[in-house]
Parts: C-alpha cells; sequence; structure tokens
C-alpha cells in the first residue's frame, strides 16, 4: 500500500487525488502569554465569574447556579476571602437572577488567590468538596 507524506507545511504528497482520506490530531497549545480563563473552571459545578480577575480591588460577578440552588435554596451567600489563610473575609448575600441561580459582586482586596464558597440561610455549605472555588488574581 502506498504511504503518503504530510510536509509541514501541510501539503500531502505521495497518493493520487481522491486516494485517501487523511486525518490529523494536532496538539492544543496556548499562544504564548495567553492567561487560564478562570471565568470557566468551575462552570461544570454551577460557578462562573463575570470575567478574569486581573487587578487588585477590583469588582468581579459570581454567578452560583451549584447544589444548593439546585435543591432549592431561596437565600444564598457568597463568602469569599484572600489566599490560603482566607483574608480579608466578604461575606455577601446573593441576588436571585431570571434566568436562575443567584449573583453577587465581590471584590479581589490582593493579588493572591481569591476563594470563594457558598451557603444557604440554614447553613449548608457548597465548598467544592472542601477544596473552594479557587481563582487567580493577577496585576
Amino acid at each position: 500500500m502506498p504511504r503518503a507524506k504530510v510536509s509541514k507545511a501541510t501539503v500531502v504528497s505521495g497518493l493520487e487525488a481522491g486516494a485517501a482520506t487523511v486525518s490529523a490530531t494536532l496538539p492544543v497549545t496556548k499562544p504564548k502569554g495567553a492567561r487560564k480563563k478562570v471565568n470557566q473552571d468551575y462552570q461544570d459545578k454551577g460557578v462562573m465569574l463575570s470575567r478574569e480577575v486581573s487587578a487588585v480591588y477590583e469588582p468581579v460577578k459570581i454567578t452560583y447556579d451549584g447544589l444548593l440552588a439546585q435543591n432549592g435554596a431561596t437565600e444564598l451567600y457568597a463568602h469569599a476571602g484572600i489566599g490560603s489563610k482566607w483574608e480579608n473575609v466578604q461575606e455577601v448575600k446573593m441576588a436571585k437572577i431570571k434566568a436562575g441561580g443567584f449573583e453577587a459582586t465581590v471584590l479581589a482586596a490582593e493579588k493572591a488567590t481569591l476563594n470563594v464558597c457558598f451557603r444557604d440561610a440554614a447553613y449548608n455549605w457548597d465548598n467544592n468538596s472542601s477544596e473552594n472555588y479557587v481563582f487567580s488574581v493577577t496585576q
């Protein structure tokens, strides 16, 4: 069976036109200098940021449609702190939104990590199985 060759310029040679189907898998790489999209990290768990936390003291909207909301909570709070020691803790009552779920705005008070977990009025917590929801704060 004849073998095809593929050049670096992705030109296929060595076979007649239409004689074969060529498929390839390319590695996915981030462009140099690209930053991780942190607002997508926990989307499958119902936690999203309005945008990447790119500066200190920048307000960021958190949208939550996670476990507590799915189980009928009518009142939710975002509990947020900075760094591994949870400094500058904020607890913000979340507003119910038309699209379902809740949202609140918090401030990233330092260059570090923004840790977030959620609780309902009965003090049931969603802390991502004790891992918290952690977002990088850059400057």
